[in-house]
């Protein structure tokens, strides 16, 4: 189970570095300092939504952990 975990997890670094490199973080600080206009709310949705989609992928991938289950896909997949 935590190898898995773990594997998961190694998709954060790539794109870490990727965000990085493009310099995202700079250029997202530029549009939000910017009064006014429609790409600062675009802006400040995107962060929101990226905040809620890392919390959520560590949820999923951490609550097997917590509760010292190891998931069984082929049964999850017959409940539904």
């Amino acid at each position: 189970m935590l190898r898995h975990t773990i594997k998961q997890l190694k998709l954060v670094v790539p794109c870490g570095l990727v965000t990085f490199w493009c310099s995202t973080i700079s250029e997202f600080r530029h549009v939000l300092e910017v009064e006014g206009g429609w790409a600062r709310g675009c802006a400040f949705g995107s962060i929101g939504m990226a905040a809620m989609t890392v919390v959520l992928f560590l949820y999923v991938m951490l609550i097997p952990w917590r509760e010292g289950v190891n998931p069984d896909v082929c049964e999850a997949c017959k409940s539904t």
